[in-house]
């Protein structure tokens, strides 16, 4: 595997505290009322969605960007060959968070509202949601350089 040129994981606080917010009083009164299998349910159903989506780990190494969220189940690769620009752009508030189609191609955003967006060779665009957009976008035109 090439040497990483750039690795952030960017946490997905929003994600976190609605879930808190929503689930616990949730959990909390069906433990009150004895229903101990719909506690533990929601309890399950609320971890595997933190372990799945939680967290949007975006790495750049000589051959690729690579984005997963979560503990990597959810991933994607793009070629950097297939790259044929980069530029920090921003994100409208009601475009939200997660897998979404924009009206400027594909984005994985987990937090905020800055990213970068990549030309495609397809002619398709692909939003990297990021704390960071000139540093990523940096070691995606770096890594492209060679």
């Amino acid at each position: 595997m090439p040497p990483l040129r750039y690795a952030r994981r960017q946490w997905g606080t929003i994600l976190y505290v609605i879930v808190g917010l929503l689930m616990t009083p949730l959990v909390i009164f069906q433990v009150l009322e004895g229903n101990w299998a719909v506690a533990s349910v929601i309890l399950a159903t609320v971890g595997l969605t933190l372990l799945l989506f939680g967290s949007l780990l975006v790495t750049v190494d000589a051959e690729q960007v690579r984005l997963s969220f979560g503990v990597g189940v959810i991933q994607r690769r793009i070629p950097l060959s297939q790259v044929l620009d980069s530029k920090p752009v921003q994100n409208r508030m009601w475009w939200g968070y997660g897998i979404r189609l924009t009206p400027h191609g594909w984005m994985w955003n987990i937090a905020g509202l800055q990213a970068v967006e990549l030309t495609l060779a397809s002619g398709r665009h692909f939003r990297i949601g990021t704390g960071e957009p000139e540093a990523l976008n940096n070691a995606i035109a770096s890594a492209k350089a060679g």
